[in-house]
């Protein structure tokens, strides 16, 4: 599935590292005050800090997503939508028909 665990964050580029660097322009809060619905903001904060994400801390938020998904979490479907991975595994499990443990084996191949 992955050749490269560098291949497996497909934000870890020059272009995103770079983006992590520039002025932010929106103003600091507290991630308990972010509404778990606001999507511009939630892709925004998650845009800046995936990209410094390594294989270890990349893997553990797919496990922290994966238990609020199985927990009916609803602020992990929110969050899902921008893990690599996720969104393709959700979908493959309702048009494949492929059992969703059997996806998640296959993204654990990406550690």
């Amino acid at each position: 599935m992955c050749n490269d665990p560098k291949e497996c964050i497909i934000y870890h580029t020059n272009q995103f590292k770079k983006e992590a660097n520039e002025e932010n322009t929106f103003p600091e809060e507290f991630n308990r005050q972010i509404s778990a619905y606001n999507l511009y903001l939630n892709y925004y904060y998650f845009m800046k800090r995936y990209s410094s994400y390594g294989t270890k801390k990349t893997l553990y938020v797919h496990l922290l997503n994966l238990t609020g998904l199985l927990n009916y979490d609803f602020r992990a479907y929110v969050t899902s939508l921008y893990l690599p991975g996720y969104y393709n595994a959700v979908e493959m499990s309702f048009t494949e028909e492929k059992e969703f443990s059997t996806l998640f084996e296959n993204l654990m191949q990406c550690k």
